[in-house]
């Protein structure tokens, strides 16, 4: 297939998306796929792996998808702000928002494995936008409160064991567990105070 021909399917591939999209809308019906229990990546959500560009987009088609997408997260459209947040990071791989939202949902669901890789690409991801070192310090104490509440659950289950071997070492363990979450949940608290007020995201919401 020559590059002329790749063109030609990618911009029908494109107008057969737009089409049926419209044609959902009009139905009442979304126009994203349902999630189901289980999707954990991108290629879950999507159905495939993320797409490689063919040409750039325009930081203001960006900026509209991110809206869009978080208005659907903040009305508690789970399943469609999943898919409309997947669909942006094929876009945008180096979205720091949207990968945050994406650990976020998926943390809201119980996948905490999925949750944790979201949170990781939103940390590493830099675009030099005053929006970026927000989004990336979320997704980091995101990434350490899952981290605690991991350890919390291991240390419940090593305790659980009573080994006379190990009660040294465990208390030793648990003091710095301890120290750890206190200060966690310190900066939580300062992150959650400078959320918006109550009702314009789900009560659940991790940072």
């Amino acid at each position: 297939m020559n590059l002329r021909h790749r063109w030609w399917m990618a911009g029908m591939l494109l107008c057969l998306a737009a089409i049926c999209a419209h044609r959902a809308r009009a139905e009442g019906a979304s126009p994203w796929p349902v999630v189901p229990a289980g999707a954990s990546s991108v290629r879950a959500v999507t159905g495939h792996a993320p797409l490689a560009l063919l040409r750039p987009v325009a930081p203001e088609t960006i900026e509209r998808a991110l809206a869009e997408a978080d208005a659907l997260y903040r009305s508690g459209q789970s399943g469609q702000a999943l898919q409309a947040y997947a669909t942006l990071v094929e876009i945008d791989a180096r979205n720091p928002q949207a990968w945050l939202r994406l650990g976020n949902l998926h943390q809201q669901a119980g996948r905490e494995d999925e949750a944790l890789d979201a949170y990781r690409r939103a940390a590493h991801a830099r675009t030099g936008t005053p929006a970026e070192a927000e989004a990336r310090g979320k997704a980091l104490l995101n990434i350490a409160l899952l981290g605690v509440a991991d350890a919390i659950r291991a240390i419940d289950e090593l305790d659980a064991m009573d080994l006379a071997a190990l009660d040294e070492t465990r208390d030793a363990v648990f003091e710095q567990v301890g120290a750890q979450r206190r200060r966690v949940n310190r900066m939580a608290t300062r992150w959650i105070a400078a959320e918006p007020a109550a009702g314009t995201r789900p009560a659940t919401s991790p940072p």
